[in-house]
């Protein structure tokens, strides 16, 4: 399911929310032994809202800054009773909480006559994780682009498919792109 509704002035604000729910989401059992894997089928239903808001934040820029603001949730039912991993992480993961709750803020603005385009995410997993990604992306002409991009990861929860416990991936990349 996914619903928008934008707000006019003074607010300005687009409001979307999305949301999925599957009633037989596979989950490993893990109490199970390792040789003989038993499949648990839970409803688990995600969802997310999200508010997108362009407003000028620098004195003289061409473009607005968009600013996004998303909550976004995965509820997974009944799973206090049985302990259980995602089906798509294998038996050796952790089990999974009941909820996990993420913020994300997402701002991107774009300077020089739009041939240059700064980004910055922050994702913060309420559970004491957290994700930051920067960008910076210069457009040359109709062909060349280049970035650089950089992504640390951290905090407290260290489960498997959780942030903090991809501490070892931060990088910084960068990319050279020529477009015919």
């Amino acid at each position: 399911a996914s619903l928008n509704y934008s707000f006019p002035y003074p607010i300005n604000t687009n409001v979307t929310y999305e949301g999925i729910y599957s009633p037989d989401e596979p989950y490993y059992d893990a109490k199970s032994p390792v040789t003989v894997p038993h499949i648990l089928y839970k409803e688990t239903l995600r969802h997310a809202i999200r508010f997108d808001r362009s407003t000028f934040v620098l004195p003289r820029p061409i473009s607005a800054m968009m600013i996004q603001l998303q909550f976004s949730q995965t509820l997974v039912r009944d799973n206090g009773q049985v302990k259980t991993t995602p089906a798509a992480y294998g038996q050796s993961s952790n089990a999974i909480d009941s909820a996990q709750n993420v913020i994300t803020l997402n701002l991107s603005q774009d300077l020089w006559h739009n041939n240059v385009n700064v980004s910055f995410k922050a994702q913060y997993d309420l559970d004491g994780a957290y994700a930051i990604i920067p960008g910076f992306k210069y457009t040359h002409g109709n062909h060349w682009i280049f970035d650089i991009y950089g992504v640390m990861l951290g905090g407290e929860e260290q489960r498997p498919g959780r942030f903090g416990s991809m501490d070892w991936a931060d990088e910084v990349f960068g990319r050279v792109t020529y477009q015919f």
